[in-house]
């Protein structure tokens, strides 16, 4: 199963929010990165799917890690992610960056789902990303 995330923005519920291509944030400022888990291999666009992927929910008890890196190997952050919706819809997750992180430009993704059976790695998809203004 290849494990991927999209990005969404101007999150207010469960089910009211837009599709992002990547996520922009400004240095020094508090942010919140909202993410959708799916599962890119199911829904594609090769299929008429759009967005392609199709969400995945982890069993309770998950969690979701992901490491946020420039190409300054001194400037990463690490995040322990929160379920936006537990129990509504557990595909959705958050991420909270503080002013003093030290992230600029381009920055990738990693991230690790570790649930109860099994642990998932996965990186940022082609054109996915966070930019740091």
């Amino acid at each position: 199963m290849p494990l991927s995330c999209r990005f969404l923005a101007d999150v207010s519920g469960v089910n009211s929010f837009e599709y992002a291509a990547q996520a922009e944030i400004y240095q020094g400022d508090d942010a919140t990165i909202y993410i959708q888990l799916v599962e890119s291999g199911l829904d594609r666009s090769d299929q008429g799917f759009f967005p392609a992927g199709r969400r995945y929910c982890p069993p309770a008890s998950s969690t979701l890690t992901v490491l946020l890196k420039n190409i300054d190997d001194a400037k990463k952050v690490t995040r322990v992610c929160t379920q936006a919706y537990p129990t509504l819809d557990a595909s959705i997750w958050y991420i909270t960056l503080l002013p003093s992180d030290p992230l600029s430009g381009t920055v990738t993704m990693e991230a690790t789902l570790e649930e109860p059976s099994r642990t998932l790695h996965f990186k940022n998809a082609k054109g996915v990303l966070v930019r740091v203004k």
